[in-house]
């Protein structure tokens, strides 16, 4: 098992499922040891849906490089919002936030999110 209590593994990725206010402490806490990547996922969103789809499909990175974290926005929105107030980046969907040693390093929205800018900030 992982940082959080739920995994929810894909062909390419084993998302950690952020769920709660604690897995986002958690992973601010862990993240000055690993990196970590969180989706932020509305799954009603085709746009939001391709994003995950397209980064799946791509996915080359072990566990060791970064962490996968998947939020559902439509079932824990108002986390949502706690990750904006602690970050202090504004709430978008899709959208992506990595982080390493305690800090943002990476975080993109929509088109915008790429697995090889990914890469680069890490």
């Amino acid at each position: 098992m992982g940082l959080f209590s739920r995994k929810e593994p894909t062909q390419n990725i084993p998302w950690e499922v952020m769920e709660t206010k604690e897995d986002l402490q958690k992973m601010l806490e862990d993240s000055s040891n690993k990196a970590y990547l969180l989706l932020k996922h509305s799954t009603r969103c085709s746009i939001s849906h391709l994003i995950k789809k397209r980064l799946e499909s791509n996915w080359d990175l072990t566990e060791e490089e970064i962490i996968p974290v998947y939020l559902d926005l439509l079932a824990h929105r108002p986390l949502s919002n706690d990750i904006e107030k602690e970050l202090n980046i504004r709430h978008e969907s899709p959208q992506v936030i990595v982080l390493r040693g305690g800090e943002v390093i990476y975080h993109a929205s929509h088109s915008a999110i790429s697995l090889d800018a990914i890469k680069n900030a890490l």
